[in-house]
């Protein structure tokens, strides 16, 4: 099959089930978008660490609307989520964030640093009227070594 464009609007639940299905889903997204070993790791991690950052922070651990989509280019797949949870300050973001110590690693908050390392490009913006929408760029194979 030759999915170029596919797209899931859903209410998530902060609950192990329903986000087991939803990522079980993507991932049969992921696998009928690109055959890319590269591309389906990066769409994988990128699509979790996505939904479940909307879910905790977005919608503070209850339920609301995501649109999550991905359309397959020449050379890359575009991923973007779309909630209407709380937002949040992209100033307080340190994407490019490395760790320094083993320490380091011990704290949260890796995964947007982690996105923007596998990705292309990496865009976060409100959603109008409230809400998040981030969109990645996630080439078919690596571009650069990740650091």
């Amino acid at each position: 099959m030759n999915i170029i464009n596919c797209s899931l609007q859903v209410v998530l639940k902060y609950d192990a089930n329903s986000l087991e299905n939803i990522l079980k889903f993507c991932e049969e997204m992921i696998l009928s978008i690109t055959d890319s070993a590269y591309a389906r790791f990066c769409l994988k991690n990128a699509v979790h660490e996505l939904i479940v950052n909307s879910v905790e922070h977005g919608y503070k651990k209850t339920s609301g609307p995501v649109d999550l989509s991905m359309k397959k280019l020449k050379d890359c797949i575009i991923l973007e989520l779309k909630d209407e949870g709380c937002g949040f300050n992209v100033d307080r973001l340190d994407l490019n964030r490395t760790a320094k110590s083993l320490n380091d690693l011990t704290y949260r908050g890796w995964g947007m640093s982690m996105l923007n390392q596998i990705s292309r490009k990496m865009e976060i913006k409100s959603n109008t009227p409230q809400g998040t929408i981030i969109t990645v760029e996630i080439p078919f194979q690596a571009e650069h070594e990740v650091s």
